[in-house]
């Protein structure tokens, strides 16, 4: 048999499901992200029908199923995001690409490269100048 336990939002893994302490609506925990015309976002509703993702606090206090089914839930690898210095849009680390100035998202950093590639260097400032033996 479960049973629920308090804790804080901060403490779930991603995937994990949860509830508030005066709801019965489970939610999902989700890597942050940014959610066009809404912002932040780090939940989901289990079913997505119920509503928009939302974002909770860390220190939020949230109601989570601690039973026999949910031994299996561990901290599981949680990709790193990073934010794109061109377009400022999150993308995880196999979305990312490093240029000299920062982190791209690979769409900015294919972008750059192709307007490079073509000697448009006005459009490009964010990767190095090949000189031209190195092209």
């Amino acid at each position: 048999m479960s049973e629920m336990n308090i804790t804080k939002f901060g403490r779930l893994v991603v995937g994990e499901k949860f509830r508030l302490p005066d709801s019965t609506v489970l939610l999902i925990k989700e890597m942050v992200r940014e959610v066009p015309e809404f912002g932040l976002a780090n939940a989901s509703y289990g079913n997505p029908h119920q509503g928009q993702p939302c974002y909770f606090p860390d220190d939020t206090s949230v109601m989570r199923n601690r039973g026999n089914k949910d031994r299996n839930v561990r901290l599981k690898y949680q990709p790193l995001q990073y934010q794109c210095i061109q377009c400022q849009k999150w993308v995880e680390e196999n979305d990312a690409a490093m240029s000299k100035e920062g982190v791209m998202c690979l769409d900015c950093y294919a972008f750059a490269l192709k307007s490079k590639l073509q000697g448009n260097e006005t459009s490009s400032p964010l990767l190095s100048r090949l000189s031209p033996n190195q092209q």
